[in-house]
């Protein structure tokens, strides 16, 4: 009787030792945070993003804003009311004038899988007005030939037929972008990658104190003279922010002098540029 009344005795024991521990247990995971329970041992507040919550000390730690890693990129070119392209193939002006046919100024010209043509279309802007001519096949027409002597860029589609591996004739599109760049193109004295660290090193200190993740990437057209010097500086696309538009404007004016272009008698002439500032990634 003895020994029963002792196994009573121990097993009410338990039952309330674990009783005990469930609700130590419970409470230990309880963290209070603006009068409400969380069961996450590591919670992100909805309401404050920026904050996160410590499980350990229920202590809110604010996570600093990541800047964005801006990229700067020089092109030839430019973009703007002017230009039909912002980036293509770049051709000689001595070759585009030159030029007889399509393959002259496509470099690899597939003619030898082209059955025939539907069209040939030669497009490019002078002074904001788009000019476009059509022949009717791969040799320029005096049309075409006249706007491959004045453009300074140019897109050409080229429409055309192919046998299939069935021998089924298809229509198909083929579209080229050419930029007109000098013979010898204007060069930055000590390389492009010098050009690209001095030109963050003049400007990205003041930018990275903007929040640049809702801004569009601004854009600055600029001229390599005859020269060497840069003049004609223009915003092409805005930030959206006067003071690093403004900044940008500035950092490309007071570039150093460059190497100018010539062409293939030797002689300085000019040539466009654009600067274009981003972040990596986009």
């Amino acid at each position: 009787m003895k020994n029963k009344g002792i196994i009573i005795l121990s097993i009410i024991l338990s039952i309330v030792g674990l009783t005990v521990f469930g609700f130590a247990n419970k409470k230990v995971r309880k963290i209070s945070i603006n009068n409400k329970t969380e069961k996450d041992s590591t919670t992100i507040n909805k309401e404050l993003p920026s904050f996160i919550i410590d499980y350990r000390t229920g202590m809110e730690t604010q996570i600093p804003a990541a800047k964005p890693e801006l990229s700067y990129m020089v092109v030839r070119g430019r973009t703007g009311p002017n230009s039909l392209v912002s980036t293509g193939r770049a051709i000689t002006e001595d070759k585009l004038k030159n030029a007889q046919t399509i393959s002259d100024v496509i470099e690899n010209y597939p003619s030898n899988w082209i059955v025939d043509y539907n069209s040939v279309t030669v497009v490019t802007k002078v002074n904001g007005k788009t000019i476009e001519t059509i022949g009717p096949d791969d040799k320029l027409t005096n049309e075409q030939k006249n706007i491959f002597k004045t453009a300074s860029n140019l897109l050409l589609v080229v429409q055309y037929q192919k046998e299939n591996n069935k021998h089924e004739i298809q229509n198909r599109q083929m579209n080229v972008s050419l930029l007109v760049t000098p013979d010898i193109e204007a060069e930055y004295i000590g390389g492009y990658e010098l050009m690209i660290s001095d030109l963050k090193q003049n400007s990205l200190t003041i930018i990275n104190d903007k929040n640049f993740n809702y801004l569009p990437q601004p854009s600055i057209s600029f001229v390599i003279n005859e020269s060497g010097v840069v003049e004609n500086v223009k915003l092409e696309a805005t930030s959206r922010d006067a003071t690093i538009d403004a900044l940008l404007i500035k950092t490309v004016q007071e570039m150093p002098n460059w190497k100018p272009a010539k062409n293939k008698d030797g002689l300085n002439i000019k040539q466009e540029f654009m600067l274009n500032v981003g972040q990596n990634g986009c």
